[in-house]
């Protein structure tokens, strides 16, 4: 018997052995190589699909949801300057937040200290959990402050709604003002459209403003409901031919070519003027008062004027060394 355990002559192959045993004798003895050995493959952690790196040469195409929607106050900014709300689209601004310090803010706190069984819906909620809310708050509460309503994609926040006795829901703006402008109107508008077509129609429309006969000393409250209901229900007819050209104008990929004149100041100012226009054009006045006047034409001319009288003024002032 050899050393490798067999009784005949013939080399041992180690074929009764284990296999590793057998693959090095057959290796030993000049056999076939031996196969090489699979080594695991690393596990990778798995990344999301949005996280992962894009193949190069594909052309990725950026969701934009957010043209889809218009807020109230984006309606606005259309309305008055389609460009406006283009830009607004794509580069947004800082937000305008309400100061609670200013007169504006005030009179918010007032009309909510009105109602003191109101419900506040929260303005630092997800859109998602402020609709879930508000409408919790819409099937129990007598008054609900600031709710989120939706229809097709235009969203606003209402300042106010009221349960009424009769049945129905009073829409409210809330406003630090004792004159009613057009633009208040306009607001109440979009928001008595998009109630209506959510099937919820207001009874009622109209402001909370400041009334003129408030006085301290007595007990005459100091917001007034003014009802607009006729008014603001025959704005909200035209809004759907508006609301369309609009959304047409945000699909466009170019900027639309809009001149600038007035409504870049009125009602707010827009704050894409300078991009609109020169700063010394976008400063000048428009309004037809002789001061207005007097300055344009001193920008257009290059050159200082000075208002008749204005001499006399100062020496009777004795300012005439300045």
């Amino acid at each position: 018997m050899g050393p490798g355990g067999s009784s005949s002559g013939s080399p041992d192959l180690g074929l009764d052995r284990p296999r590793s045993t057998a693959r090095a004798s057959a290796h030993a003895c000049g056999g076939l190589p031996l196969p090489a050995r699979r080594r695991p493959k690393p596990t990778l952690p798995a990344y999301p699909r949005e996280a992962r790196r894009p193949r190069l040469g594909r052309r990725l195409r950026i969701p934009r949801p957010v043209l889809r929607t218009l807020s109230r106050s984006e309606m606005m900014w259309g309305l008055q300057c389609p460009l406006r709300l283009w830009r607004a689209k794509r580069a947004p601004r800082v937000p305008h937040v309400l100061d609670l310090h200013s007169p504006a803010g005030q009179i918010h706190e007032h009309a909510r200290r009105m109602f003191p069984d109101g419900v506040r819906i929260p303005q630092d909620l997800s859109w998602e959990e402020a609709l879930v809310q508000s409408a919790q708050a819409m099937a129990t509460a007598r008054v609900v402050f600031r709710p989120a309503l939706e229809f097709e994609g235009l969203r606003i926040r209402p300042d106010l709604l009221l349960r009424l006795p009769k049945g129905g829901w009073r829409l409210g703006r809330v406003k630090a003002t004792t004159k009613l402008r057009a633009i208040h109107l306009q607001e109440l508008a979009i928001e008595h459209h998009v109630m209506t077509q959510a099937g919820i129609p207001p009874a009622e429309v109209g402001v909370l403003c400041i009334s003129r006969r408030y006085r301290a000393d007595k007990d005459e409250p100091l917001l007034r409901f003014v009802d607009r209901s006729a008014k603001v229900a025959a704005l909200a007819a035209t809004l759907p031919p508006d609301l369309d050209r609009l959304r047409d104008i945000l699909a466009q990929e170019s900027a639309p070519e809009e001149p600038t004149g007035r409504r870049c100041r009125w009602p707010r100012r827009c704050p894409y003027l300078e991009d609109c226009a020169p700063p010394s054009e976008a400063e000048l006045p428009t309004g037809e008062s002789p001061q207005a006047q007097l300055h344009r034409r001193a920008v257009e001319q290059g050159c200082l004027m000075v208002l008749p009288g204005l001499l006399e003024r100062l020496e009777h002032d004795g300012r005439t060394s300045y």
